[in-house]
Order: structure tokens, then sequence, then C-alpha cells
């Protein structure tokens, strides 16, 4: 009898098991979320105040009908019926047995409380009531949790090694009501809210939008939702891929924004997670060209305009603005002129709101020196051109206005040639006017959208400076690119005029035409770092020949073809000698003279013995090309506050220092000289030794 009941036992609790296997949950987005923890629970707090009552009925109601044990049952009216049997260690006793069976609704019922199933993920267990005792979870992988009561809250924390980005699958057991029963928020690594969820009881399984995230440890926060909660099980999985080229939060504002690079011109990829999300990112020019911005994302079967982008200069002044709409997957905006410097890009929701879906940006570039450079909407920031040379720009928008200026050298008769992309439209699309240095307007010309290449009718003008204003016209604006180029009369004929560099000064080399007009300027930098290597040497008795190396004030090397290189003769006794380096031509002239020297020899120290109050000093003989030594002695060993003896015998190897303090410690050197010419040249100083005085 003791055995089939605990078989009739074990086999109710295996039916249960079976019968409270986890349904796959869903969610959907708050359209408030929580921006710190303190609003999140404030958030919370308003939630229960309105909906706990209800929410306590909903819950005993779901208990009663969900209390259903379904499966093949085993015959309790019946102990002979047929179950499986349970391997049971431990003996019970007769009486231990049936207060077992007594109390088996109430064991059915803690357990269908306390269940958590693996079938979903690993189950979550302890207390993870706060973010300090929040359970470690691992990304990309789904654990099992279920609330406890009105008021219990469960975190979770999870660490990422590497930037990338992740999302939020949140899933449930189904529950037969629309209420909204669990909230989820989502934390950085400085417990800034990052999105908020909440998930119906119907829509049992949601994954968030992909969220661009540094390296770092992030939170998870779940609570009851606004309808109560419901105490079945839900499952939690952090989706993470680790990628260099997603957005990393916060980005909200241009003083944190995310830095792209321009070197292989890199396609970034990001999210808008909510109404209120902004992503900001940066980008440096080295030198002036032309950009366009590339923006693309995930398909959305809408028209509306789902994304704003804008596009701003240094100074924040913003350069363009696009916007683009669910169905039209991929654009590219028209090339802009810019000059070096750092830019910004801002990616908010647009028009009609925002999808949680993947977008991604591209900035192209190429550098260049004949493109218009934003802004120059005004005569005061026009660009500098010259004649007889093609530029290229762009009327980015409706209000674009491109102002240029040059000048003409003398009296000539010149023509304007204006060039555009072929348009379907012989409307009037570009109007270009003409100014003198007085604002004048001298000659208006209107473009049609089939005339893709003009040359104006020439014109006369005499020296001065003038102006050109590019604009839309009659029929509105085309953002394709446009060339112009001011004829002149003749064809330019230009030589090379040439200035040398000399030592002190830079040269230049201008491409001059017989009209005076120029066509660029090279620099010759000045031939003004001349080194010799090595610049000193001690004697030993040979020639020596050092190297000379001449670069420019810039620091390139100069080629030897334009110096040579003039050495004096002897160079192997000691004394000085001048190197001369003369320029030739016809980009260098003038010369320089640098000076080489040789030094004496070096002795050493070859005994030391102490006397009253002094030393005798003696070093090894260092005759040839000296004329004498110097013995320096000192209380330091840096030799600072030292005495100087001068021994004028080359021959003399030995000297008596006295009248010092008994009883102390000197470090003493030696080092030979030589004076020629009026100059003294000494040689490097013997490692020192050491002598204590005697009293």
């Amino acid at each position: 009898m003791k055995k089939k009941r605990l078989k009739q036992f074990a086999s109710v609790v295996l039916t249960l098991t079976l019968a409270v296997q986890p349904v796959i949950a869903g969610a959907q987005e708050l359209d408030v979320p929580a921006e710190n923890f303190d609003s999140a629970e404030v958030f919370a707090d308003a939630k229960e105040e309105e909906t706990e009552p209800a929410a306590t009925e909903t819950e005993n109601d779901s208990e009663e009908e969900n209390l259903e044990i379904v499966g093949e049952q085993p015959d309790l009216e019946n102990p002979e019926s047929e179950v499986e049997e349970i391997d049971i260690t431990d003996d019970f006793s007769d009486s231990e047995t049936d207060e077992m069976q007594r109390e088996s609704s109430q064991q059915i019922e803690l357990e269908e409380q306390e269940f958590t199933t693996d079938a979903a993920g690993t189950s979550i267990s302890g207390n993870n009531t706060t973010a300090d005792t929040a359970s470690v979870i691992s990304v990309n992988a789904t654990y099992t949790d279920y609330i406890k009561s009105y008021d219990d809250v469960s975190w979770y924390k999870f660490r990422i090694s590497n930037p990338g980005y992740i999302s939020f699958k949140f899933t449930h057991d189904y529950v037969d009501s629309s209420g909204n029963y669990w909230e989820a928020y989502l934390y950085d690594m400085d417990k800034s809210c990052l999105n908020s969820y909440d998930y119906r009881g119907t829509e049992t399984s949601v994954t968030g939008g992909n969220i661009g995230v540094p390296a770092g440890t992030y939170y998870i926060k779940v609570k009851k939702g606004g309808s109560g909660y419901k105490d079945v099980n839900y499952n939690i999985k952090v989706n993470y891929t680790s990628s260099s080229i997603w957005e990393k939060e916060f980005n909200d504002t241009y003083s944190s924004p995310n830095v792209m690079t321009l070197d292989t011109n890199k396609t970034y990829y990001g999210s808008i997670m909510k109404y209120s999300d902004v992503d900001w990112y940066k980008f440096k020019i080295s030198s002036p060209g032309y950009i366009s911005l590339k923006f693309g994302h995930d398909y959305v079967e809408e028209s509306g305009n789902y994304w704003e982008a804008y596009l701003y200069n240094p100074e924040m002044n913003c350069l363009n603005y696009y916007y683009y709409q669910g169905n039209n997957t991929s654009a590219t905006g028209e090339n802009i002129g810019v000059p070096a410097g750092t830019y910004y890009i801002k990616v908010q929701k647009g028009g009609s709101g925002y999808k949680e879906v993947n977008y991604n940006v591209k900035i192209n570039y190429t550098a260049s020196g004949v493109w218009e450079k934003e802004f120059n909407d005004d005569y005061n920031s026009a660009n500098t051109i010259s004649i007889n040379k093609t530029y290229y720009g762009s009327i980015m928008k409706y209000s674009d206005v491109d102002w240029y200026k040059f000048k003409v050298s003398k009296t000539d008769s010149v023509s304007l040639k204006f060039t555009h992309k072929y348009m379907e439209s012989n409307g009037y699309y570009w109007c270009v006017d003409l100014y003198n240095s007085s604002f004048s307007k001298l000659k208006t010309y209107d473009l049609r959208g089939t005339d893709s290449s003009k040359t104006m009718p020439k014109i006369r003008l005499s020296s001065g400076t003038y102006y050109l204003k590019v604009a839309k016209d009659g029929s509105g604006y085309s953002s394709v690119d446009y060339t112009i180029k001011i004829n002149p009369s003749h064809t330019h004929a230009y030589k090379n005029v040439i200035t040398k560099a000399t030592p002190k000064a830079n040269g230049k080399i201008v491409k001059t035409c017989s009209c005076g007009a120029t066509n660029g300027t090279t620099v010759l930098y000045a031939a003004n770092k001349i080194s010799l290597s090595p610049s000193s040497c001690t004697y030993n008795g040979k020639v020596r020949k050092p190297s000379v190396v001449v670069k420019g004030s810039n620091g390139a090397a100069i080629n030897s073809s334009y110096y040579t290189v003039s050495y004096p003769s002897g160079r192997k006794n000691v004394g000085s000698y001048g190197i001369k380096v003369t320029f030739k031509g016809s980009y260098y002239q003038g010369s320089v003279t640098k000076t080489f020297v040789i030094k004496p020899a070096a002795t050493s120290i070859a005994a030391i013995a102490f006397v009253s109050k002094g030393f005798r000093v003696r070093w090894k003989e260092q005759s040839v090309q000296t004329t004498g030594y110097q013995i320096q002695y000192s209380r330091n060993s840096n030799f600072s506050n030292g005495t100087t003896v001068s021994v004028k015998n080359n021959k003399k190897t030995v000297e008596t220092c006295k009248r010092l303090t008994g009883s102390k410690k000197y470090y003493v050197r030696v080092r030979t000289y030589k004076e020629l010419n009026g100059k003294t040249y000494y040689s490097a100083w013997s490692a020192a030794k050491t002598v204590t005085t005697k009293k």
C-alpha cells in the first residue's frame, strides 16, 4: 500500500510538470521610456496604485482556471492500476505516507508556484530584487523566471567585452488577456535607461530593435505591468553581435558623437530606438573636396517619412537635410563641396514617427581642389577661382546660392562656359549673374535642363575683380553637379618663373602667362638645415671626412645634385676645419660653411694616493697633439664647485694637490688640452677616481 500511494503521488507531480511547460510570450514597446532608475520606479509605483485591485482579482481567477491536471491520470480509485514507478531511496512509514497524501493538494499548489522549466532556458534562482543583487546572465543565452508577487522586481546583469549591438528578446506563457503584465527596462553601465518595453498577455514573443553599445556591464529590470502581473514563466535573452561599425549609445548630442573614419569609406549602422532617440556622428576631412551622404535602411511597407538626417559643418551650421521614406531603402544625396575640417551628422525620427529597424549611413568623400566650398552663399564668402580653369559645384536645396570671384589682370574679352548632367526637361534650373567689383550686374544667364553644355557670348572686361552668382531659376533647382569656366580670349601659355631659394629665404616657382595670369605656385624651401655627421671627433692620427646632410626648412632632404661640398686640406691634427656647402642649379643659390672639430686624445688616471691634507695623482702620458693636462677635483661626484689645476707640460704625468681638508673623500679626474691659434681644445674627461685625504 505504501509503494502504490507513492506511485500515485509521483504520477500527479509528473502530470502537473507536463501541464505547466512554458508557452512563448511577447511584448510591446513603451511610448514613454524611463530615463533613469528613479523615474522608472516612480512610473512603476503609479501603475501599481491604479491596477492593484483588478490585478489581484484577475490573478485569483487565473489560478482557479489553470489549476487543471491534463494528460493521462493515475486511477486513484483503483490502487492496482498501472503507473510508472519512481525510485525512492528514503523509507517512509504508513503514517508518513498517509500524511503526505492528505497534504497532496497543498503541496501540488506550492510546486506549481516554485516550478521553473529548463525547456526555454536556464532557470533563475536567488534574491535578485535590486541592481546590487542582480542575477548574472550571459549574452545569446535564454533564461527563465517569473513574477512571484505584486511587488516583485527581478534584476539581471550581463557584460559585453567588445563594442557591438544588442537586442532584447522577451517571451512568456500565453495569457488570455491583452493587458500589459510585464515591463522591462534596459540600462547601461552608468545605470541610464537605454530603452523600456511593455509586454501583453496575448503577445507571447517580442524582440526589440538593435541597440549599438560600447563594451561594459549592462542591466535588465523586469517587473509587473500596468495591468497587474501573472505568475507564469517568462524567458529573456540578450542577442549580441560584436561590431566596430555600429553606433554606440549614448550618442544623443553633438558633444557625444560616434566618430566615423573616411579612410576606407566605411558604412556605419544604427537604429532609432524610441520616439526621443537621436544619433550623432562626426567625421574629419583632411583636405578640401566634396562629399555626399548615403542612407539606407531595412524595408518598411509604408511610404511615410521615418528618418531625418542633418549634415553640419564645423561651426554647426546646417549644410543640408534629408527625409527618408519607409519603402525607399536607399538614397544618396547630392555632392557638397567642403573645406577641410570636422563635420557632423544627426539622425532622428521623421515626420511620420519612427521605425525600430536598422539603418546605415556612409559618407562618400573625394579630395578635390576645384570644387566649391560651402558656405559660399554670399559675396563675402565667395570662392576664389582662376581664369581658364574648370570648377565644380551643386545647388543643394531651394535656398542655396554659390558665389565665386575671379580677377582679370588686363582688359580682355572673356566667355562663361556652363555644363551639367543632361535633364529630360527644358525648364530653367540655373541662373548665373555676373557682377563687377561695385556689384553692378553686368550679365544674366539662364540655363535649361536640356542644355548640358553651353558657352555664353564673349563680354569685354577691364582689369579688376569680378563675381559670379549661381542660384536656382524659374523652374526651381536641380541638385546635379554643374561646372563653370571663365574662358579668356587667348589660350594661356604658362612658363615657370623661378625665384631661387637660399639658406636664409624660401624661393618659389610660379606658372605665369605672358598676359600676367598665373596658374599655381610651388614653394622652394630655404636650405637652412645643414648638418655634419659627426660634427666633432677625437684625434687618431688619420684624416677625417664627415658626411654632409642638407635639408630644406620643411625638413625634406635636398638632392645632392643641387650642391657641392668642399673639404679643406689636413683634417688630421687637432683643430677646427671649415666645410663649405655651395648651392647650384635652377632652384637654389648661396653657400654655407659648417665647422668640423678634431679634439685631442684623452688620458686616464694610472694611480692616486693620499698625502697630508692632499693627494698625489699619476696619469698616462698623452704628448701627441697636446699642450698639457688639467686635473679637476671636488667633494661631489658631479664635480659641482670643483677646482681645476692646469699642468702646462705634456710630458709631465704626476701632480700633487695640497691644502685640502684632511680626512675627506675627493673625486678626481684628468683631461688633455691643446692651444692652437688662440683657441683651446679639450679632450673628454677621464673616468673619476676617489681618494680620502690624510689628516
